[in-house]
Order: C-alpha cells, then structure tokens, then sequence
C-alpha cells in the first residue's frame, strides 16, 4: 500500500469508527432508496443537529452523496468502499 492509499484509509477508518456515522453509513448502504435526513433520524434516534454535523462530515470526505428534491436533501452512499467495509463487518 502506497503513501496516498495509506493515508485515504487512514481517513476512511476514523470516520467510520464513530458509532453515529458508522449506523448511517449502515442504514444508508441496507436501503433500497435515498434516505430524507428526518427518516434516518427517526429510524436511528439521533439529534437532527448531531445527524447534520454527521452528514456533512460524510459528505465532505465523499463517503456519501445528497441529492436536493425541493426543499429536501436525500442521501446515498457514494464511496464504494464504505459498502465493501460494511459488508465486512456483518
């Protein structure tokens, strides 16, 4: 593993290893559909505050990708390797 790639996982890694955003990403990669922010609150009894700091951490690295439809966000997983890691995981 090269420099680069070490440090992506590196990067990777810390940001699943929070409980929070490691149910999100577990959630969002099991859903057949893009998730609204207040359906992955309520099905994970998170703050809607403390899930949008999450979201956006996420977001920012990649690791997931939010669609607008009107006034609402919908997000999906968007870095393969979250799916392969969580699939290792189960």
């Amino acid at each position: 593993m090269n420099y680069k790639m070490h440090n992506q996982a590196v990067k990777l890694l810390k940001m699943m290893s929070n409980s929070n955003r490691l149910k999100v990403l577990t959630l969002l990669d099991s859903s057949k559909k893009p998730m609204h922010v207040s359906e992955i609150a309520g099905r994970l009894d998170i703050e809607l505050t403390t899930l949008s700091n999450h979201l956006f951490k996420m977001r920012a690295m990649g690791l997931i990708k939010a669609k607008q439809s009107g006034t609402h966000m919908f997000y999906t997983i968007h870095d393969p390797q979250v799916t392969k890691i969580i699939k290792l995981l189960s």
